[in-house]
């Protein structure tokens, strides 16, 4: 068999480019070690005609017409309005965490922990809200996210 290209990995990023030099009329074979197409954003039909995300839930945003075309070429989706919440110290709160949490928390006059301009991933958070918050919401999850200390990583991450 003779291929103009060959795509190892059917996630989001090789199925584009895949479907993109198809498109173009090119020979294309994609390859991956999963028994289904999509990657992380593969979904399911449950027995009960739920559909399941497979590997976590996954929303599709994009403010373009032409992604927004593009995408809907293949599959149709339902329209779903995100209402995140967060549990915390017991009560269920809004995510991301609004200002009236923030000043039930730590009250009207608050301000940001760090002034001036931020270095790194920590310091460009606190230049956002006050050290509680920033150690309740984003310090551990993040680090666990990145797997290095917010310290190490960009202010441009942040903002």
């Amino acid at each position: 068999m003779k291929v103009d290209y060959l795509i190892v990995g059917a996630g989001l990023t090789g199925s584009v480019i895949a479907r993109s030099l198809a498109d173009a009329g090119r020979d294309v074979l994609i390859v991956d070690r999963r028994s289904h197409f999509g990657g992380n954003v593969h979904d399911h039909a449950h027995e009960s005609g739920i559909r399941i995300h497979t590997y976590g839930p996954h929303y599709f945003r994009t403010s373009s017409d032409r992604i927004w075309a593009f995408a809907t070429r293949f599959a149709s989706f339902f329209r779903y309005e995100a209402a995140l919440k967060s549990l915390v110290d017991g009560e269920l709160e809004n995510w991301p965490i609004a200002a009236s949490y923030i000043r039930r928390r730590i009250g009207e006059g608050w301000k940001p922990e760090f002034a001036g301009r931020p270095a790194n991933f920590e310091e460009a958070a606190l230049s956002l809200m006050p050290r509680a918050i920033y150690e309740t919401f984003i310090k551990e999850y993040n680090e666990k996210q990145w797997g290095v200390a917010n310290s190490t990583l960009a202010a441009s991450l942040c903002i």
